[in-house]
């Protein structure tokens, strides 16, 4: 199998996990509470933190049942259209298809499910591309969610993509996102200067990447509920 750099927040350090602050799911060690308390693992021992990782990252099953596969754990996670295989399991054997024409030279994809960006980003490490699925806990201590779009650079919202009773008037989201960002504002994160010792640079430069395109997507998608609530009052 390709030799994978896997980098998650739960081996982050402190200062370094401090910049997600706030951020939903907000259980960024949770991978290394499994693995220490379920396990017995030990992250300090190199080939323990190599093998958490990679079970974490690239196995396929679920919560109950998980292994490793030769070449399937190599793909890499797509989106939407970006998607270019499908799943066969007959309850027996079990095939990965290509389901459309592809090119040589061109990359061979799989989905990690649709999991919100805040999930991917805790377990895989990385920042999913279009469309992005964000979720965050409401103050009624609810989940919300939104789903991004890029369309050539115009971003558009579907502010209901999982059809929430509770999100059925843009009027609830918005309130629960202001809420969200009010908090978010009141409680920044520290400020780590570049070259802070204590912060690996990959790591801050994700964190930051990370939390501003979290702050982008609820301010992005606040305005597209304000603007419909504006439409649905001039009707």
């Amino acid at each position: 199998m390709e030799d994978h750099l896997v980098d998650i927040p739960a081996i982050w350090n402190e200062h370094e996990r401090s910049i997600l602050q706030g951020l939903y799911p907000g259980d960024w060690q949770r991978h290394l509470v499994w693995f220490e308390q379920h396990c017995g693992g030990d992250i300090r021992d190199a080939h323990h933190l190599r093998s958490m990782l990679l079970v974490v990252a690239r196995s396929n099953g679920n919560d109950n049942q998980a292994c490793m596969s030769p070449f399937y754990d190599s793909l890499n996670h797509a989106n939407g259209n970006f998607v270019n295989t499908d799943n066969n399991w007959d309850g027996e054997n079990f095939e990965k298809l290509i389901n459309q024409v592809v090119e040589p030279g061109q990359q061979v994809f799989n989905s990690f499910g649709d999991a919100d960006v805040g999930r991917l980003f805790r377990d895989y490490g990385f920042i999913s591309q279009y469309p992005r699925l964000w979720t965050f806990t409401g103050a009624d201590g609810q989940e919300y969610a939104f789903e991004c779009f890029d369309d050539n650079g115009l971003m558009t919202i579907d502010i209901n993509p999982l059809d929430s009773p509770h999100q059925q008037h843009p009027e609830n989201l918005a309130q629960q996102i202001t809420q969200h960002l009010e908090e978010l504002n009141a409680n920044p994160p520290n400020d780590f200067a570049e070259d802070d010792e204590n912060l690996d640079p990959w790591r801050h430069r994700m964190a930051k990447e990370f939390r501003a395109e979290y702050l982008h997507a609820m301010n992005t998608a606040l305005e597209a509920c304000n603007s419909q609530i504006a439409t649905l009052g001039e009707i």
